[in-house]
Order: C-alpha cells, then sequence, then structure tokens
C-alpha cells in the first residue's frame, strides 16, 4: 500500500519527480555497487588482494580487469560469490527428500 501511495505521489511530483526516484531508488542499488567496487579491489592487476596473495608465494598475477583472456575467468570467479543462497536452498531441499518429507 505504502508503495503503491508513494508511486501515485511521484506521479503527481512534475519536475522533482526525477530527484525522488532517484532517492527511493538508490537503497536498492548501493548493495551491487558497492559489491561491484569490493571486486575491483580484490582483482585489481598491480595492487589487488588476490595478486598480492600470489605475489608471496612467487605467481605474478595476470591483469584480471583489463587483459582479455583473464577477463571471462575473473567474471566466473566473481559470480561465484552469489552462489552460497542457492546452496543454502538446495541443501534444504536435499535433506528433505532424504527424509521423504518433500
Amino acid at each position: 500500500m505504502i508503495s503503491l501511495a508513494l508511486a501515485l505521489l511521484l506521479q503527481r511530483a512534475g519536475r522533482s519527480a526525477g530527484f525522488f526516484r532517484t532517492i527511493f531508488f538508490l537503497p536498492k542499488m548501493t548493495p551491487p555497487v558497492a559489491v561491484g567496487i569490493l571486486f575491483l579491489l580484490l582483482f585489481n592487476g598491480q595492487n589487488g588482494l588476490i595478486n598480492s596473495a600470489l605475489r608471496t608465494v612467487g605467481i605474478d598475477g595476470p591483469a584480471w580487469t583489463t587483459n582479455p583472456s583473464w577477463v571471462k575467468p575473473g567474471l566466473v570467479i566473481m559470480s561465484l560469490w552469489a552462489v552460497g543462497a542457492s546452496v543454502i536452498i538446495l541443501l534444504g531441499t536435499a535433506r528433505s527428500i532424504g527424509r521423504g518429507t518433500l
């Protein structure tokens, strides 16, 4: 109800509607942007955390975000970040199937 009421108010806002749309949508976009910045810090080719860790064991890390042959593997590694929720859901399903309580 509250969302519908705010949407109807924004429809009548006129010129300031763009500002208020941004204000309402900002909390939705902040977490993905923060995760993106985190991954850029981790996968920085020169002084990122992953390449720094690789350097300590004597391996020169790749330029994860700028080398065309390493961009796709870097994206695959980054996408593993979102696997946790699916793992928990599938684990619960597998346990309920195993007990026969589906």
